[in-house]
């Protein structure tokens, strides 16, 4: 396993048993990796045991737990629950891949030079149940289980067994939904996250309880100055910064100036405005 692990590290091009069995003249042969790798399934308990250690070593109260969904393509593979199709948002199109959500424990300890960012547990997303769409009369699969439902699942494991010591979720705007921020303050932890810019909020609760919502971008902000609002469907107040970002081709031919919302609960305003 080390020597394969090594060989995916250090390859550029495609990977296969063969390949490996070559590199090493022969002195393991490629049917003993193809078994090796056909009986073993790994699974976030296994990735937890070889983590384990280090974790304990270098883990902290003001650490973060990053969660971030990913997509391996396997264009030329035939679809089963595990390959399917997942829409691809860096092409804009549906791509069929392997679909993974990952935790990363990211923590940097005073005086350390660089920060440590592990993974300490994953799921598949597997698409074992079929349906039909009535429109398109095409069979489809879909998961008994959401990502949502997955990272409550996770989030409950790091706190109730791993006991994991961090205080900040972060993740992008795919799970920035009402029923997980609440989730995550349930658990007593702060969460940092993504929102879209047409999210109904206001800044006063009279203007909440009345019911006067306004999309988050038509709102008047000023660049990295947090502001409280009210959410939507979100029963606690909120921090939310704007934050404009610049990206610039090598021929500077044009500038794309992009805002992004990131929000978090009150109570950890003053503490990141000093860090």
């Amino acid at each position: 396993m080390d020597l394969y692990s090594d060989y995916l590290l250090s390859s550029f091009g495609q990977v296969t048993a063969t390949g490996l069995s070559s590199l090493l003249e022969g002195a393991v042969s490629h049917g003993k990796i193809t078994r090796m790798l056909s009986g073993n399934s790994c699974n976030s308990k296994d990735l937890w045991q070889e983590v384990k250690l280090l974790m304990r070593k270098y883990e902290s109260g003001a650490a973060c737990l990053i969660f971030d969904d990913t997509i391996v393509s396997k264009p030329y593979t035939d679809e089963n629950g595990l390959i399917s199709w997942n829409w691809d948002h860096s092409k804009d199109r549906n791509k069929k891949d392997i679909n993974l959500l990952t935790a990363f424990y990211h923590t940097q300890l005073s005086g350390a030079v660089e920060a440590l960012r592990v993974p300490v547990s994953f799921e598949c997303v597997k698409k074992t149940v079929r349906f039909c769409d009535l429109q398109t009369r095409k069979e489809k699969r879909q998961s008994p289980v959401t990502q949502n439902e997955m990272m409550h699942s996770m989030l409950q494991q790091a706190v109730e067994k791993q006991y994991l010591k961090f205080r900040y979720v972060l993740a992008d705007s795919w799970f920035s939904s009402s029923d997980n921020l609440l989730f995550i303050t349930g658990l007593k932890k702060y969460f940092v996250m993504d929102m879209k810019s047409n999210c109904l909020c206001m800044f006063s609760a009279q203007d909440r309880n009345r019911g006067r919502w306004t999309n988050m971008d038509k709102l008047p902000r000023q660049a990295e100055q947090p502001v409280k609002v009210w959410i939507k469907d979100l029963a606690i107040e909120v921090l939310l910064c704007t934050f404009v970002f610049r990206n610039r081709d090598f021929n500077s031919f044009f500038q794309l100036i992009r805002p992004q919302f990131i929000f978090w609960p009150k109570s950890v305003c003053r503490r990141s405005r000093r860090s």
